[in-house]
């Protein structure tokens, strides 16, 4: 799920364009909603007809966009609406939640835990999210490849606490890469990656895969 109305979701829904053909190109199966389709009802539609069909739940619901301690948000002619929050998140129950957005784990997440999620990944404060700097380096670039990286490893079969330490790993990476070679801008495009690895957690058991199969 990608809302794109501003600066900050154009980055991001690129993340999860880039996410879905690759995943779908691994014949891994995905429903999305992105841009004006990212909002209540649709998310709502999709899950009353795996309902309907007796499907599975969904393995893994990936966000990407805009949070805050309670919710994620949605959006409805360029303005943000609540698209996930404690009065729907028990509809995701069975699923592991990933909300790359700012402030996700902070209580959304917990609470999803409580309601029957099998696991949860997210953010504790504020994501950040770097521009690319002319004739330097192409910031954004690398701070979609540190997102992009969450559902990948998951899809590999990679526990939650698994993905935590790759995606601290990368971020430490690229802020010593940035001090490295003196970039434009490294002390403050290098703080927000270290900022990013110390806020991202999971909830729930750290053993948990996308694959409900893989737990015991």
């Amino acid at each position: 799920m990608a809302p794109y109305h501003d600066a900050a979701t154009k980055n991001s829904s690129t993340a999860a364009e880039l996410v879905v053909s690759v995943l779908r190109e691994n014949n891994i199966e995905v429903d999305a909603l992105s841009g004006e389709r990212c909002v209540r009802e649709e998310l709502e539609r999709l899950l009353g007809r795996r309902r309907e069909e007796n499907l599975l739940p969904y393995s893994i619901v990936v966000y990407l966009g805009h949070g805050s301690d309670e919710t994620w948000a949605g959006q409805r002619d360029k303005k943000l609406e609540p698209l996930l929050d404690r009065e729907n998140v028990e509809k995701l129950r069975g699923s592991v939640l990933v909300g790359i957005c700012c402030l996700s784990s902070r209580y959304l997440l917990k609470e999803s835990i409580g309601k029957g999620a099998r696991g949860a990944l997210g953010f504790r404060d504020v994501v950040y999210l770097a521009e690319g700097v002319e004739g330097v380096r192409n910031y954004a670039a690398d701070f979609i490849r540190t997102f992009v990286l969450i559902p990948f490893c998951l899809a590999k079969g990679y526990t939650l606490s698994d993905v935590v330490r790759e995606f601290k790993e990368l971020c430490e990476e690229y802020a010593s890469l940035y001090k490295k070679e003196k970039l434009a801008f490294f002390e403050d495009v290098g703080v927000w990656m270290k900022m990013n690895a110390s806020s991202i957690e999971f909830e729930g058991r750290p053993d948990v895969t996308m694959d409900a199969k893989v737990v015991s």
